[in-house]
């Protein structure tokens, strides 16, 4: 399987997919609990971008609103259900 090099906006534009704003995105919800781990939140940033991975077909192109379900998902596997509703509120 092929890494996502672009992702489909809100607006329905294509960009580069940036695993930084992902990290910035679930470090704000963590930040927002007065918690602060960064390497916690880099290895949840990449079991996201591995789940939405395994999850797209060949050479699609996943939109915002997959991504964020997908970290909504990892948080919540991972027992981190009081930042998943933080990332929620935030996104």
């Amino acid at each position: 399987m092929s890494r996502m090099t672009q992702i489909i906006k809100r607006n329905g534009q294509k960009v580069d997919f940036d695993r930084g704003r992902i990290f910035t995105a679930i470090r704000k919800a963590f930040l927002a609990d007065n918690l602060s781990d960064t390497a916690l939140v880099s290895d949840l940033t990449d079991q996201a971008i591995r789940l939405a991975e395994s999850r797209r077909i060949e050479n699609e192109v996943i939109t915002v609103e997959t991504m964020q379900d997908c970290v909504e998902e990892t948080l919540m596997a991972n027992g981190h259900h009081k930042i998943a509703k933080k990332y929620i509120l935030y996104r």
